[in-house]
């Protein structure tokens, strides 16, 4: 299950109009390996602090890989359009 965290990503990208099978193709095409290592985590509900340890990064480059992820999929799902 979804911790809050995930659940509230998955949420915008569903007000975004993302059919599932949609976001799981651009984070397939977009998403470099850590990037879709670090969203697997944040989508089962680990904090930025628990991300961090398991990668041994700062909180502050897991914040920015999830920026960019978010941004990767918007601008795949624009162009798509």
């Amino acid at each position: 299950k979804l911790g809050t965290t995930g659940n509230n990503m998955t949420n915008k990208f569903k007000r975004d109009n993302f059919s599932e099978n949609e976001l799981k193709e651009i984070i397939l095409k977009t998403l470099s390996e850590y990037e879709h290592d670090i969203l697997v985590y944040y989508l089962k509900g680990y904090s930025y602090r628990e991300i961090s340890e398991k990668f041994n990064k700062k909180e502050k480059s897991i914040d920015n890989a999830l920026q960019r992820i978010r941004k990767k999929i918007l601008q795949a799902k624009a162009s798509n359009n």
